[in-house]
């Protein structure tokens, strides 16, 4: 084979074709879309993959099989030329994202393509360049963390050939979500130690190394998951698609009752402590203000929302539609949590008070917890950052 050889063009159309099938036009083109400063050659491959997802013809293989053909040429390819070419095929499908069939792609590649590549980069007879590469291949195709730490480990023992590569994938592994997408640097140094005997206690549970995993640990709640991520390096800060951070998704679902049953409000306390001393705002909010102490006070009891006050959570934020968490827990009668809260500084205006209630509210109970609440001087929202 050579540069921009018909069998490179074939196996990518044929991918492009099997991944637009029942996939709407603009997803489809999007996986063909060749990445700015392509080189031509992979323009090349790309325009004939466009050609083909517009045919959306039916009869083209599945996309495990023809990823399978794409990746097969690796092992008879005769000249760096065309191991090369191959890998950039491959990494421009890495990044690929979409849904349906589309994701089909993002699921089999890493499986099918990690260890050919791997088996290249080990490669002794094979030039620095195509060794090189093909760790750098692994990274683009969101290679398993098993896989990684193999190459990390051949990276790292060969400096010569492979020089900061160990390290750069490494920072890659702890920082992707599930889908390679990366989030920001961690801004603290790792204990090596703690981090190898971490990753260990995970790998033995088949708990993946990532953004995701942290998340889930979160708001389920499971400290001791998260405190192994957190030592693994994952980072911590990032947040999701609607603004949520770890925390604010640990307070807002953490106290509610899970399939097997009522969730230890204590285990929200323990997550809260261990992502703040990894660096998280505790007064960080989400795209709607939310802060975690607000998403707390919606299900959470009173010793919960006293712990996060007493970790700097600023009693009197409102969010963007004007509501604090004072606010929630009168709404919702939390008595004991307003208690909670109103001890700590919390406080409402009547004109606030009298938005919470269609009639005023007779009950004696929350007549004098209104009485201790409404403070006709607007509370300061004294938030000094928002993450």
């Amino acid at each position: 084979m050579r540069f921009g050889d018909p069998v490179i063009k074939r196996h990518l159309r044929a991918v492009a074709t099997a991944a637009a099938i029942a996939t709407q036009a603009a997803l489809a083109l999007s996986l063909c879309a060749a990445p700015a400063h392509a080189s031509p050659q992979i323009e090349a491959l790309f325009s004939a993959a466009e050609v083909a997802a517009k045919a959306n013809a039916d009869g083209q293989p599945s996309v495990r099989s023809t990823i399978v053909d794409l990746v097969k040429p690796l092992e008879s390819a005769r000249t760096d030329a065309e191991r090369m070419e191959i890998m950039a095929a491959l990494s421009q499908l890495g990044k690929i994202r979409g849904k349906g069939e589309m994701q089909l792609v993002e699921i089999h590649l890493p499986v099918v393509s990690q260890n050919p590549l791997l088996n290249l980069a080990r490669n002794t007879s094979l030039s620095p360049q195509v060794r090189k590469q093909a760790l750098q291949t692994l990274r683009d195709i969101n290679a398993r963390d098993p896989v990684l730490d193999k190459a990390i480990a051949l990276a790292d023992a060969d400096a010569a050939t492979f020089s900061s590569m160990g390290a750069d994938l490494k920072d890659f592994q702890r920082r992707r979500d599930g889908r390679g997408n990366l989030s920001e640097p961690t801004a603290t140094a790792l204990d090596p130690a703690r981090e190898a005997a971490a990753r260990q206690w995970l790998n033995e549970r088949h708990i993946p190394i990532n953004r995701t995993s942290l998340e889930s640990a979160a708001s389920s709640p499971e400290p001791e998951v998260l405190r192994a991520l957190l030592d693994a390096g994952v980072n911590s800060v990032p947040k999701d698609r609607i603004g949520m951070g770890a925390l604010t998704l640990a307070a807002a679902t953490g106290c509610i009752a899970g399939q097997a049953g009522a969730r230890d409000p204590r285990k929200v306390t323990e997550v809260a402590k261990l992502l703040v001393q990894a660096g998280v705002n505790i007064n960080e909010t989400d795209d709607a203000g939310n802060t975690p102490l607000i998403q707390a006070a919606r299900s959470c009891p009173p010793a919960v929302l006293t712990s996060l006050m007493q970790m700097g959570a600023v009693p009197n934020h409102r969010n963007a539609q004007g509501f604090s968490a004072l606010s929630y827990v009168l709404i919702t009668n939390q008595l004991a949590s307003a208690d909670a809260l109103i001890a700590q500084g919390a406080r409402i205006t009547k004109k606030e008070a009298d938005k919470l209630f269609f009639e005023a509210p007779t009950d004696p109970a929350m007549k004098r917890t209104l009485e201790r609440a409404i403070d006709n001087a607007q509370p300061a929202n004294n938030l000094k950052t928002k993450k």
